[in-house]
């Protein structure tokens, strides 16, 4: 009889922890027959996502350490790059669920072939709202939901406290440099959710609304004069070298404005907003300088 008690509990468990879910893509919503146990993950901002959600261990693939060193993935090998799978590697860590998004967003259909795949991308246009939106639709199917709303309320926490910090702080100039070249991300680029989430006023023109950010001049920022310049490094985020944001804005144009003359710069750890796209830890490290920078 115990044994028989035992074996039923057992099953139980293990229909509990197989259960059959929707899981919401930006391809639409997919039917997700049982609990993966052993994910691939292209996207940094998904595998942040799941390293919050404690699910390290199941992740058996990463895009290459060099994005993905600052998780903990023990039992992962490298699949290809954020942009080009490998299937070959891919194939041999026999993942049950592939995650693609953003840069690898375009290699679904050939991921696909090697176990059911899904695409995590986020629009992009409020990538704080969408990146809390991907960590309670993977709590829910990892049956993780607790975990998720509470770094959820952690994060909206942080969310207000920033906000009320930045109240008041004037134009803010949110850059993207590349070496010599600057572009402005404005409210509809990746940065857009700094004026959407914290109330910043963010310098934008309305013939310029790139998700990528569109080409300023330094006469542009000097027209501008901004109260802060919020300065993503390109090059620093990627790992390549050139000049950084830091020597290519100390520039005559640039001196002039009220931002220079304040000492009212941030420059980010731009990894957070241009790699790790939406993920929990992503987002409380780009709130946690901001705190810091509205401080003064």
């Amino acid at each position: 009889m115990m044994k028989k008690l035992l074996a039923a509990v057992a099953a139980s468990l293990l229909l509990a922890n197989s259960h059959a879910a929707t899981l919401k893509t930006a391809q639409g919503e997919v039917e997700i027959a049982k609990t993966p146990e052993r994910i691939a993950v292209y996207d940094i901002g998904a595998l942040d996502t799941l390293i919050a959600l404690g699910l390290g261990e199941k992740i058996v693939g990463i895009p290459g350490e060099k994005f993905a060193a600052d998780f903990a993935t023990p039992n992962a090998k490298e699949v290809g790059t954020l942009f080009e799978p490998d299937l070959e590697a891919l194939n041999a860590v026999k993942p049950d669920l592939i995650i693609v998004a953003s840069r690898s967003a375009s290699k679904l259909d050939e991921v696909q072939k090697v176990a059911q795949a899904v695409d995590l991308s986020i629009p992009g246009e409020n990538a704080y709202q969408e990146g809390l939106a991907r960590l309670n639709d993977l709590g829910a199917l990892f049956a993780k939901e607790a975990e998720a709303k509470k770094i959820s309320d952690e994060l909206n926490a942080l969310r207000d406290e920033v906000k009320t910090r930045a109240a008041g702080k004037g134009k803010v100039l949110a850059l993207l440099v590349n070496g010599p070249k600057i572009a402005l991300y404005g409210p509809d680029s990746r940065a857009g959710w700094l004026q959407s989430e914290l109330g910043l006023q963010l310098v934008h023109n309305e013939k310029m609304s790139g998700r990528h950010g569109d080409p300023v001049s330094f006469e542009y920022i000097a027209q501008e004069n901004p109260d802060w310049i919020y300065a993503l490094d390109r090059l620093a985020a990627i790992g390549e070298d050139g000049a950084s944001a830091r020597q290519t804005l100390d520039n005559e144009l640039v001196h002039g404005t009220t931002a220079w003359k304040k000492g009212q710069f941030i420059y980010p750890q731009t990894k957070h907003i241009y790699i790790d796209i939406g993920g929990p830890a992503s987002l409380r490290h780009s709130l946690e300088e901001l705190k810091t920078a509205f401080a003064k």
